[in-house]
């Protein structure tokens, strides 16, 4: 049996008791029995882990998002970003102690909460060209560099006004947005937008009995835009966006070693953790690895 421990999330040490083999809990990473390690006010949900790499597979990854999402919707939990591997239960118990007000801080700050994901796009293909329309500054300049011929300066120009106007858009639609969810909501966190159709990507922190009412501001705040825009919402899901500690797990050689000990593996110095999340946020191990 190894004595390494894989590490899916952080919650109170009352509700580990009382979830512990609750048969909502899954198995986590290769089939094995998730629980928690205790310590003081606070509870590491581990398993054994699934071999002596673990790899950021597909079947991992659903194996931990199952893990973490099947806590989130039962009881308050700061979700652990995919990846982190500690040596021993005792490491799990350390780092517990090692981050216990900021752990406990940011339990408080989700209590009774979930996180739900609000965005808004563009219903057009091409940005430009949906900007050109609506805005004559940006429609002016674009036909200035075309009858210029299009120099780098004009570019650059046309370009700089474009960002403005993207930007300018971005704010607008926020206001519209937030004036619905705001009282639906205990907190609203902007995510940087990923492309130029993106306007909004909101997590928003929603008690748990206040969902009805989050659905409710979301259709209202969606009449606020018109048929060129595109408004989408989803959830619950763990609340990564509002869980973001930084946590330093052992160096990723020193899990490397314990996992291939217990294995009977020679260690090759490869690192197994800090591996990111596919999603945003949650409890980030700092340990060197791919993506870490």
């Amino acid at each position: 049996m190894s004595s390494t421990r894989y590490v899916y999330a952080v919650t109170r040490a009352l509700e580990g008791e009382r979830w512990n083999g609750d048969s909502r809990i899954p198995a986590g990473l290769g089939d094995r029995a998730v629980a928690p390690v205790l310590e003081g006010e606070l509870a590491v949900w581990v398993s054994e882990p699934a071999g002596a790499r673990i790899r950021p597979e597909r079947r991992n990854l659903v194996a931990h998002q199952r893990v973490v999402r099947a806590l989130a919707d039962n009881l308050d939990a700061l979700p652990v970003s995919f990846g982190m591997v500690l040596p021993s239960e005792s490491a799990c118990a350390a780092l517990l102690r090692d981050h216990s007000e900021s752990m406990l801080q940011a339990l408080d700050r989700i209590e009774g909460k979930l996180e739900m994901s609000v965005r808004v796009t563009l219903a057009s293909d091409n940005a430009f060209a949906f900007f050109v329309e609506q805005d004559p500054e940006l429609r002016h300049a674009r036909d200035r560099m075309a009858r210029g011929g299009g120099s780098r300066d004009e570019l650059l120009e046309v370009g700089k006004l474009f960002e403005r106007v993207l930007e300018r858009e971005r704010d607008r639609a926020m206001i519209l947005a937030s004036a619905s969810l705001a009282p639906a909501t205990s907190e609203i966190h902007r995510h940087p937008a990923r492309n130029e159709k993106e306007l909004l990507n909101l997590a928003c922190l929603v008690s748990r009995d206040a969902v009805a009412a989050f659905d409710a501001a979301v259709h209202e705040a969606a009449a606020s835009f018109d048929d060129r825009y595109a408004f989408d919402f989803s959830g619950p899901w763990p609340c990564h966006s509002f869980t973001n500690l930084r946590i330093n797990a052992p160096e990723a050689d020193e899990v490397e070693s314990a996992a291939r000990s217990a294995a009977g593996i020679e260690a090759k110095p490869e690192s197994v953790a800090g591996v990111s999340d596919p999603a945003a946020g949650g409890v980030t191990g700092v340990s060197r690895g791919p993506g870490g």
